[in-house]
């Protein structure tokens, strides 16, 4: 306290202004915080659940067009005058066979290194080698006997049926992971609001009161200031100073009301005297 009543009052007065500067800059920080998590979390569900979502259903709607064509080439190749197009279909289908193997190559590369779903990507990869496999005897036979085709299409849909197994499974996990990430991400942006408001508000309490406090500091030696100096001009001059010995504004008034104090006290000593000896003359 000795130390704060020595400070200037032009530094007393900055002081509250000061904490609540280094308040807001906290708070600042924080958000600061709050962005980059942000970022990164938005990122990591991008690159993450969200692609492997994205690949996953990528993956099956390839293969559900393919199956589709495939059906296509049957029904197109019982029909001898639709040749060319059953050879234009067949051509389009091994071109989608290249795209259904990059893709699934992209979903095995983002799911890898995810061990819970590691272990449905093996049966995954393996239906879908049959049903490719199933395919392309539809495909072959289907340039020759249609009939034979079509019993051979039998196979291919079984296999179908396993691979679209094995790929609900894989796709019900990837969706249960971004769904609980995403709900993990809410309820992190959800404590962080709560931490932040409780920061601000706690923030602007510790402003007010360092205000309030200061403010009381610096008015209260004033006010008791001008009450002495109204006491002194009554006359009351055996009242203490206040303030005096202090090294701010306070204390300069303090020593100069201190002086005038001294001042008319020795008048009114002097005074006395005057009266005294003017009193001891009239008796003599």
């Amino acid at each position: 306290m000795r130390r704060f009543n020595d400070m200037p009052l032009r530094v007393k007065m900055f002081i509250a202004p000061l904490i609540l500067l280094l308040a807001l800059a906290g708070l600042a920080g924080y958000s600061m915080i709050l962005l980059a998590q942000n970022e990164a979390t938005v990122t990591r569900l991008n690159d993450g659940v969200i692609k492997r979502s994205e690949l996953v259903a990528d993956l099956d709607a390839t293969v559900a067009a393919v199956h589709a064509r495939l059906y296509r080439l049957t029904s197109t190749a019982s029909n001898d005058s639709s040749k060319d197009k059953a050879a234009e279909y067949t051509a389009a289908l091994e071109k989608q066979f290249k795209d259904v193997d990059g893709k699934l190559k992209a979903v095995q590369q983002s799911c890898a290194a995810d061990t819970e779903i590691r272990p449905l990507l093996e049966p995954l990869g393996k239906t879908l080698v049959a049903y490719s496999d199933a395919a392309h005897q539809v495909m072959s036979m289907a340039q020759f006997d249609s009939a034979t085709a079509s019993v051979f299409m039998v196979q291919a849909e079984d296999a179908y049926q396993a691979y679209d197994a094995a790929e609900q499974k894989l796709n019900d996990l990837v969706v249960r992971q971004k769904g609980a990430m995403i709900d993990g991400t809410r309820a992190e942006a959800a404590t962080a609001r709560v931490i932040f408001l409780a920061l601000a508000v706690g923030a602007a309490i510790v402003a007010v009161l360092f205000t309030l406090l200061l403010g009381n500091l610096i008015a209260r030696p004033v006010m008791a200031m001008t009450a002495a100096m109204r006491n002194l001009a009554g006359g009351e001059l055996d009242i203490a100073v206040p303030g005096v010995g202090r090294n701010d504004e306070i204390g300069a008034m303090a020593a100069a009301v201190q002086v005038f104090k001294d001042s008319a006290i020795e008048r009114e000593r002097l005074t006395a005297e005057q009266e005294r000896l003017r009193s001891e003359q009239e008796v003599e």
